[in-house]
């Protein structure tokens, strides 16, 4: 075997060393001394707001639905009566929009979250994934 070989040989052993010990370290750094702890907590929370999201989705789709059902049961009826009926009808939705607009704001955040403390360590941990995102990107500039 030449030295050239042996050099490469080297090489590449090297390599795949660091190649190994790269995800571990990575790891490492990313959760301080009580990552542990930490990454459980971040899990749960994800958890949570994935069956929120669902929730919500299923919500609209029940909307939707409703409303297809309304649209088909239209018929045949006497013009003049039905034009009528119709504009009374606008009306009354017209009315029913506003007031549900300014309940809208109050209600939705009852709705969301039931409890203070919940909405306290949600934000909580949305300021720690932030600043998270900004080590990680600090850290990729330094690199480049």
């Amino acid at each position: 075997m030449t030295d050239d070989e042996e050099k490469e040989k080297n090489k590449k052993k090297k390599k795949e060393k660091k190649k190994k010990r790269k995800g571990r370290r990575k790891k490492k750094k990313r959760y301080g001394r009580n990552g542990k702890e930490e990454l459980k907590e971040k899990k749960k929370w994800k958890k949570k707001e994935k069956e929120e999201r669902k929730k919500k989705k299923e919500k609209k789709k029940k909307k939707k639905k409703k409303k297809k059902k309304k649209k088909k049961r239209k018929g045949r009826r006497k013009k003049k009566k039905w034009n009528k009926k119709k504009e009374e009808r606008k009306k009354k939705k017209k009315k029913k929009k506003k007031k549900k607009k300014k309940r809208k704001g109050r209600r939705k955040k009852k709705k969301r979250y039931r409890r203070k403390e919940e909405l306290k360590e949600k934000k909580k941990w949305k300021k720690k994934e932030k600043e998270e995102r900004k080590k990680k990107k600090k850290r990729k500039m330094k690199k480049k």
